[in-house]
């Protein structure tokens, strides 16, 4: 009874004991480390680099962008930047009286020892100093927002939410994609693993070049261990067969004034932000990091080759996966299957950064109404299991993307979500499984086989062809689709002329029914009345309830209930 009662005063009320040693250091959760220096912290986060850049530029309004893993972080690296802006700009325009007086003043910002401070006191402190707030980081030179909760992927810049805040400049934090930015300046920071032994990792990476003598050995890397790879491993290697993957340079720091230009080679292969030589058939890689999305996209789309993950916190070997991967193959391949019988797509428009997500948004539009299949199409956030299950009428999904988080492995899902290139697999003429896969769907547009000049013939196409589904049993019509993602990619109206004609051609708008009606026809419940009439009943045998005035009053106590005494 008390929990029914309780008016929660017990809580404000409540007495929190708080230890000593909490308060004595300040835990850099992010980077597994108790406690760190003022040097560890602003070279992990890069934080003069960031202001040069502020002040190079004549930025004002500054977005910090965080993962969730990294939050803990985001109120002192605030602080550092606004100390060092503002440092910057007393030694540049004011007086050398006014310059040390304000100098002698103790800074927050510049702290000595994080031993005597902790997060809480730190907030604390400086929402109580007000008058420091004033002197130190005035607002009219640098506002700083923190965005912690992305529209979309944590990977991609959330150039939205910076709009939102009329931010000028955007700084990236943690593991990123490395996708074009079109609206807001960028600068990507990726931390630094203070863990990484980099003695212990050479000796394991040795050891895997001396396993083969045959074959070149690819290392690739998470984000967060690229500085101390570049600085520190690398000049340690001697062997000529390892060769270590680069990163999309020019990406990492976009339209700004110390922009550079990434070229791809020939030769090269791209998967999201890491460049590398096109692998040899004997090719295994070394990767350098923690299980997750970024090493599961190269297993997926290399999963002939041997793959060998070295921890960098645990510093030490882990499982391949390659168990897992051979699994995770298996049921992608059934997800075809499933597709190729659906009738009801339902497209999730996930991203608004990525090159050409318009024209493959149109590219899948194609395939489907060349198949007379029927869609839906949702621009959504983040996705979640609530979200999707309010559209029962879809059969199957198509996510189009960021490439790191395309591969939807959650069986919570209702319905299944595929990517434009299993969708591709299922609908396209002449397109068959062969192993070869891809996450990322600009390289769709690349395909030789998507991008051929001379398209298959209408005449292989006329009749209809039906195969059995090994997944139901039932039997469907194969897809007929030779739509060209090269066609729809060159067109100067984003392929929208093209859905127009094929819907003009198929005659989709001659029946007034929609997917939605269909599926309530077929549901055995359908509300207090039809929205659809059956095609042997007329619209006067449709029977309806009758309206009646309801209940009135709160639930404990309606109108006309006796009344308790």
């Amino acid at each position: 009874m008390s929990a029914i009662t309780n008016d929660g005063s017990s809580i404000i009320q409540q007495e929190v004991s708080v230890s000593s040693s909490s308060q004595g250091t300040y835990r850099c959760l992010s980077r597994h480390l108790d406690e760190y220096s003022v040097e560890q912290f602003d070279a992990c986060y890069k934080i003069k680099e960031s202001v040069d850049i502020i002040i190079k530029n004549g930025f004002k309004n500054v977005a910090l962008q965080f993962p969730d893993e990294l939050l803990s972080d985001a109120s002192l690296v605030s602080f550092q930047l606004k100390y060092y802006y503002s440092k910057y700009k007393l030694a540049s325009s004011s007086s050398e009286e006014n310059s040390t007086e304000k100098q002698s003043e103790p800074l927050i910002g510049d702290i000595e020892d994080f031993s005597n401070h902790s997060s809480l006191s730190l907030l604390s402190q400086l929402s109580i100093d007000s008058e420091f707030s004033k002197k130190a980081y005035d607002t009219e030179y640098l506002r700083v927002y923190v965005l912690g909760d992305t529209s979309y992927g944590s990977c991609c810049v959330d150039e939205v939410g910076a709009q939102h805040m009329l931010c000028d400049f955007i700084i990236h934090y943690g593991n990123a994609c490395l996708q074009p930015v079109k609206r807001t300046p960028v600068y990507h920071v990726f931390g630094m693993n203070y863990k990484l032994d980099i003695n212990q990792c050479l000796e394991n990476l040795n050891k895997f070049v001396d396993e083969n003598s045959e074959g070149e050995v690819i290392v690739i890397y998470d984000l967060v261990n690229y500085e101390r790879i570049k600085k520190e491993l690398i000049p340690l290697v001697t062997s000529d067969r390892v060769i270590f993957s680069r990163l999309y340079d020019s990406r990492v720091l976009q339209n700004v004034s110390e922009s550079t230009v990434t070229e791809i080679g020939e030769n090269e292969n791209k998967i999201s932000n890491q460049i590398f030589p096109k692998p040899s058939e004997k090719a295994r890689f070394f990767f350098i990091g923690e299980l997750g999305s970024f090493i599961t996209q190269f297993m997926v789309e290399h999963n002939t080759h041997t793959f060998k993950v070295y921890s960098a916190y645990k510093n030490k070997i882990e499982s391949d996966g390659s168990g897992t991967i051979s699994r995770t193959l298996g049921r992608r391949f059934a997800m075809v299957q499933k597709a190729k019988e659906s009738q009801v797509f339902g497209i999730l428009v996930a991203t608004v950064s990525v090159e050409n997500y318009l024209k493959m948004v149109e590219y899948v539009k194609r395939l489907i109404i060349d198949n007379n299949r029927k869609f839906y199409l949702f621009f959504v956030g983040k996705l979640n299991v609530p979200k999707l299950a309010n559209f029962m009428e879809i059969d199957m999904f198509v996510l189009i993307g960021c490439s790191q988080n395309s591969l939807i492995e959650s069986r919570e899902y209702v319905k299944p979500i595929i990517t434009p290139f299993e969708l591709e697999l299922a609908l396209k003429y002449g397109k068959e499984w062969t192993g070869y896969y891809q996450l990322d769907f600009n390289r769709i547009f690349e395909d030789d086989n998507c991008c051929s000049e001379e398209p298959i013939s209408n005449e292989e196409t006329e009749e209809d062809r039906y195969e059995v589904s090994l997944m139901s049993g039932s039997v469907y019509r194969v897809g007929k689709s030779t739509a060209s993602s090269k066609e729809v990619l060159l067109s100067k109206d984003d392929g929208k002329s093209l859905i127009l004609q094929q819907q003009q051609q198929n005659q989709l708008m001659e029946t007034q029914y929609t997917p939605s009606m269909l599926y309530l026809k077929s549901r055995t419940y359908k509300g207090l009345g039809q929205d659809a009439e059956d095609e042997d009943e007329s619209a006067n045998s449709q029977t309806f309830a009758t309206i009646e005035k309801g209940k009135t009053g709160i639930a404990s106590n309606y109108v006309d209930e006796p009344k308790l005494k």
